[in-house]
């Protein structure tokens, strides 16, 4: 199934939009640390945490629901599963990883700057 060409480029824009915003994230809580970390937490602490964990969650469960079904296959079936979706692993891991390290350093910060009351 083709995508029309229009869609296309609503899609690379809507990227490039979300990258941009990344970027400028990135620059708004450098410059402004003490501030940003500073600030007592919307929820509890471990609310919070939970609510982090939720974005590198969700990948996993679809790759999860991928290898699950058909659920009485034999093993070849799974392994084929694995092989076709590897490089998805292994982005899943990757970002499992970038979100975990940002959790760490959002929980030494608020630490370092006394939002963790």
């Amino acid at each position: 199934m083709a995508t029309s060409p229009v869609i296309q480029f609503i899609l690379h824009v809507g990227q490039l939009s979300l990258i941009i915003l990344v970027i400028a994230g990135i620059f708004y809580v450098s410059r402004h640390k003490k501030e940003v970390y500073s600030r007592p937490r919307l929820y509890p602490k471990n609310v919070e945490i939970f609510l982090s964990c939720i974005p590198f969650l969700v990948p996993w469960g679809a790759l999860f629901m991928y290898f699950i079904f058909p659920i009485k296959a034999n093993i070849s079936v799974y392994i084929q599963r694995v092989v076709d979706v590897w490089p998805l692993i292994i982005i899943c891991a990757v970002w499992t990883l970038i979100l975990l390290i940002a959790i760490h350093y959002d929980l030494k910060m608020r630490k370092k700057y006394g939002g963790d009351l």
